[in-house]
């Protein structure tokens, strides 16, 4: 007894602990004299008692042994794990007058269980596709993660192979992936694609590795598949983002180009010209200004032609019309013109004397996306043809009507200059 590799103590009916070997003594820290007389309920762990009352209970009303695994608290007040087998001692007469206890440190086998408790609690929680397959890529075990990301539940793709899972043009990358696992390789985690339930197909972040049995053979893989649908497409977004980005940068050069061009080819007063292509570039980037604050597609009309009228004193305009959208091509181009046009009229129109007017006005059938434009001055100094034609009047009359796919027209009315605009709009307003 003294020498076994379990504790082994024994006790009276009322608990008393009247002998025990060296192994007991060295599961619970104590020393044997120090046992000897104790109550077990001194080193029995408080939320272990009422199991192991009714349990002793039963056993001194009928004498059947139990097994019970339980805390005993040790003399430094740590707790140790042991499973308990208790039996009935009878005497002479065959009455039950004591107890045997055979104690076995299960310690380490507690933790080990703890572990894989929360192992199989982390697993069961996560938001990534957790499973397992054998060597014949049979599916083997299932998380919630999985059944989110691929739609099956445990119970319809268990036993089920693997390769239900994957595409049909990426067929052979399982067994590839088999082979590397069979080697005992970590597949490290890649970009790939998988098949829903459903037939979509996801991206995801894949990794594998290998399962060991207790004697350290390979009898599987487990497989981790992060959702990567929103970063894919992100990154596709991105490009297209930085394509259009590209596009209209060049795009941008190419109109600042052109306008320096017009502006600085036929000038022999380098100061005007400076200024006049300052005020270009500046009318553009309002314009942009304007895009931004929507979608980058479309800017509504009527915040284009408030933007142009706004160097000018209010009172000085009338303005009026529906709310029409603009495709994005024509929205630089239109404030270029507005601004040409209110150039000129402060320069030598109706907004070069204090009793001028612009009426601006503009109509829209949206059955045929028709739209009238028309800029009229009045009540400023009489107009005449001008004797060339300028980078206002080629900006209007050419590039303008293309950009809207209609035609534009400046009339030199003695009256006051009319610019006449008519187009059709493509819908919503989209270039």
């Amino acid at each position: 007894m003294s020498q076994s590799a379990a504790g082994i103590g024994q006790g009276s009916l009322k608990g008393e602990i009247l002998h025990v070997n060296r192994r007991f003594c060295e599961i619970v820290g104590y020393e044997e004299r120090e046992l000897i007389g104790k109550s077990i309920v001194d080193i029995t762990y408080l939320d272990d008692m009422p199991e192991q009352n009714r349990l002793f209970s039963q056993l001194a009303a009928t004498g059947k042994s139990f097994d019970m695994e339980k805390r005993y608290v040790r003399k430094d007040g740590s707790l140790v794990w042991v499973n308990n087998t208790v039996s009935a001692l009878r005497d002479a007469q065959g009455r039950i007058h004591q107890v045997s206890v055979v104690s076995i440190d299960i310690s380490e086998r507690k933790k080990a269980q703890e572990a894989e408790r929360r192992l199989a609690s982390i697993i069961a929680s996560s938001n990534d596709a957790i499973l397992a397959i054998d060597l014949d890529m049979n599916i083997t075990s299932w998380n919630g993660g999985a059944e989110q990301l691929y739609g099956y539940k445990a119970d319809e793709i268990l036993g089920q192979s693997v390769l239900a899972l994957v595409p049909e043009d990426r067929a052979e990358e399982e067994p590839a992936l088999l082979e590397q696992i069979k080697a005992g390789s970590v597949i490290e985690a890649y970009e790939t694609r998988r098949r829903r339930k459903d037939g979509h197909l996801v991206d995801v972040l894949l990794s594998v590795s290998p399962i060991h049995d207790t004697a350290g053979k390979i009898v599987g893989a487990s497989k981790i598949a992060h959702d990567i649908s929103t970063k894919m497409e992100a990154d596709r977004l991105q490009a297209v983002l930085i394509g259009e980005l590209h596009h209209r940068v060049k795009n941008v050069f190419a109109t600042v180009i052109a306008i320096a061009r017009q502006t600085f080819a036929k000038t022999t007063d380098t100061t005007d010209a400076v200024a006049a292509f300052e005020a270009r570039l500046s009318a553009m980037a309002h314009a942009h200004d304007l895009l931004a604050e929507g979608d980058w597609q479309s800017a509504d009309l009527a915040a284009v032609v408030e933007q142009a009228a706004a160097p000018y004193p209010p009172e000085r305009f009338k303005i009026s019309g529906p709310s029409v959208l603009l495709p994005q091509k024509a929205v630089a181009t239109l404030s270029l013109a507005l601004h040409e046009l209110g150039t000129n009229a402060a320069k030598y129109g109706a907004l070069s004397v204090p009793t001028g007017k612009v009426s601006i006005t503009w109509l829209y059938d949206p059955k045929t996306t028709s739209l009238r434009l028309r800029w009229q001055e009045r009540d400023g100094p009489s107009v005449g043809a001008p004797t060339r034609t300028g980078f206002g009047s080629r900006l209007v009359e050419r590039l303008l009507a293309a950009e809207l796919n209609g035609t534009s027209t400046i009339i030199y009315d003695s009256a006051g200059v009319i610019c006449e605009i008519e187009a059709l709009m493509p819908p919503h307003g989209r270039a």
